[in-house]
């Protein structure tokens, strides 16, 4: 917070200041306050007392801001970028800096995974939530805000449906055959371009004077 211009940290409160019989004081909080934990702050609610600035002072006043904490909850899937995403059934606020959505302490958030995913054409089907490192079973999930949570949706591919299928513990099956097709075609294009221009060489050759 600021009083009369001057910042105050967590640690120099709560703060008392003297002043002067019929004087004026300013104040203000600030609206976020962050912690020295990561994914952790707090968001002004209110403030009791009178307002600022606090003018005729004639006695003794108290100003209160009051606090609500919040934790971070980040949500992805594995592989990443998959369409659409997972679902949340409590918005939350978005984090500033997109890591993710803030919610109040013990807010219950129900995660949501599609069944069935996309990402550049290819299909994935969804497996299994893992939240903070741990496998879960249940979709939706429910995740418990009472500390700050990740949340990843794991999905497993789905081979192509038709279309040429190269097996695995043969690489060079498809490749083989389509080099040596390849390799017969060239060969066959410079026999054919050999021939004609020896074909060219021999008629001018035998090509008579006038």
């Amino acid at each position: 917070m600021i009083v009369d211009g001057s910042s105050k940290k967590a640690s120099d409160l709560p703060f008392s200041k003297w002043v002067d019989s019929g004087s004026s004081v300013t104040y203000s909080y600030s609206p976020t306050v962050s912690s020295s934990i990561s994914g952790k702050r707090f968001i002004l609610t209110d403030v009791t007392g009178p307002p600022s600035p606090i003018n005729n002072l004639l006695s003794d006043v108290t100003v209160s801001g009051n606090y609500k904490t919040q934790y971070l909850l980040k949500v992805r899937t594995e592989p990443t970028c998959l369409i659409p995403q997972p679902t949340r059934n409590v918005s939350g606020d978005p984090d500033p800096y997109y890591l993710g959505w803030w919610y109040d302490s013990s807010t219950h958030v129900s995660l949501t995974a599609p069944d069935v995913s996309f990402w550049n054409h290819a299909q994935y089907n969804f497996a299994n939530w893992n939240i903070d490192g741990t496998n879960v079973t249940g979709n939706p999930y429910t995740v418990h805000m009472d500390k700050p949570h990740e949340a990843i949706a794991y999905y497993k591919g789905t081979p192509p449906v038709g279309g040429i299928t190269v097996p695995i513990n043969k690489p060079t099956f498809v490749s083989t055959n389509i080099f040596t097709a390849l390799d017969t075609w060239i060969s066959l294009a410079l026999t054919l371009i050999y021939a004609a221009a020896g074909t060219a060489i021999l008629v001018h050759l035998k090509k008579r004077r006038k």
